[in-house]
């Protein structure tokens, strides 16, 4: 779709000044993804854009021969403009969570809000903020992970510091609480890379409780916890990792808006068995349910 002088070249052709480049823009073409009724766990929605509050287990869009049981395909069902995008596979789509992830996502109902939405991630103003149980008892009460993170060389489904194609990755990270044997971090990224935060706290050797991929199993530390605590954690169907607060700059008005989520019951519970003050402080159950 993009030729110099008539011919197409490899991508990493370097252009030269007075080359002439011509651009074939696509038709778009409508999706033909299934609209499939789910609850959608919807905060806020008006004609512009639409914040959601996704459960963990629901994968966001198809990808990798799965083409039903997304957030897309919900979509779909709900409002008819998303399958009109342009976007067969994403429509709508500003950013991600990990289908084990729970939280809050913003989703763009026309394409002129979704670049607009976009951009102030790009910009690092779409301010997205994640309360995380991890292993072991953090020491420092803040600190900022610097490390790039690329598709790991050998599990093409994860992602490592030492991946391939290797990209920035920024996480913030301030120590709420600290418990026997874990503790409730809130961190906020600055990137927005694949498992970033997954891959950050294993970096720093806190990775987050119950995540599968990157060591936040850990039974054989599960005899040095309390039985309430223990059947708390066993309960846990995927990492303790929520998306709890959205800040964003709404692409039609420019109104600041902010969003609030309390975890899931499953977290809520492992959190109320190692004693937790703290989540009623920064959501409270009222101003999550409004």
């Amino acid at each position: 779709m993009v030729r110099v002088e008539g011919l197409a070249v490899r991508p990493g052709h370097r252009v030269r000044k007075g080359e002439r480049l011509e651009v074939t823009i696509p038709k778009a073409l409508p999706s033909s993804l299934l609209a499939e009724e789910m609850p959608l766990g919807i905060v806020y929605e008006d004609q512009w854009v639409l914040v959601l509050d996704k459960p963990a287990g629901l994968t966001v869009h198809p990808g990798a021969g799965r083409t039903h049981g997304t957030v897309v395909n919900a979509l779909l069902a709900h409002w008819a403009g998303f399958g009109e995008m342009g976007d067969a596979i994403r429509p709508g789509i500003v950013h991600r969570l990990d289908k084990g992830t729970s939280g809050l996502m913003v989703v763009a109902k026309d394409q002129e809000c979704q670049r607009r939405l976009a951009e102030q991630l790009a910009r690092r103003e779409l301010e997205r903020r994640y309360l995380a149980l991890v292993w072991g008892v953090v020491r420092e009460p803040e600190g900022r992970i610097d490390v790039p993170i690329g598709r790991h060389p050998l599990h093409r489904q994860k992602m490592a510091p030492a991946g391939v194609r290797r990209r920035e990755a920024v996480t913030e990270y301030w120590t709420l609480e600290r418990y026997a044997e874990m503790s409730l971090v809130e961190c906020r990224l600055l990137t927005g890379r694949t498992h970033q935060i997954r891959v950050h706290c294993q970096w720093i050797g806190h990775p987050v409780v119950g995540d599968p991929d990157y060591g936040g199993v850990r039974r054989r530390q599960w005899g040095k916890l309390s039985p309430q605590v223990g059947e708390a954690l066993a309960a846990l169907p995927s990492q303790a990792l929520h998306a709890y607060r959205l800040r964003l700059a709404h692409p039609a008005t420019g109104q600041v808006m902010v969003f609030t989520s309390q975890p899931r019951q499953e977290m809520l519970e492992l959190l109320s068995a190692l004693g937790s003050r703290v989540v009623d402080r920064l959501v409270p159950a009222q101003e999550a349910a409004d």
